[in-house]
């Protein structure tokens, strides 16, 4: 049994790729992904951070990173709810049935928290908007 496969040093040491994978750019010690646990990627950092994303995507809702910028652009880059931004320079969150998984839109940080604190009840929306229209915010103190 001579000599190890090139397969078993993947993961374990930088690979003697000069080029990312993905993008071809070259690879050095500033821009080769490591996990910081000695394995090395043969992905740039910015390809992996891509590719790690795509699988969440794909994992968690069913979509690509494609799909999710076409959403952007029909919200016009703010959320489906408020239209704004996202103002911590994040991404907007995919919001989507917990039921059925379909996705439904972007969101930013504060509308999708307001959603699962609600447990997307419909009824209890209704019910608060109902509270606002009626209520006139006019201290009542004597």
């Amino acid at each position: 049994m001579g000599e190890k496969s090139p397969t078993f040093l993947m993961g374990r040491k930088p690979l003697n790729r000069t080029n990312c994978s993905d993008c071809y750019v070259g690879l050095d010690d500033s821009n080769r992904y490591s996990n910081g646990m000695g394995s090395y990627s043969p992905r740039c950092r910015k390809c992996h951070a891509v590719n790690s994303s795509n699988s969440r995507l794909k994992r968690i809702y069913g979509i690509n990173s494609n799909q999710y910028d076409v959403l952007l652009f029909k919200q016009m880059g703010g959320c489906a709810i408020c239209k704004l931004p996202c103002s911590d320079n994040k991404s907007l969150a995919v919001d989507h049935n917990h039921t059925t998984s379909e996705v439904r839109g972007l969101l930013c940080r504060r509308c999708n928290t307001v959603i699962g604190l609600m447990n997307e009840n419909e009824d209890l929306f209704w019910d608060m908007l109902e509270y606002l229209k009626r209520t006139t915010w006019k201290s009542e103190v004597a």
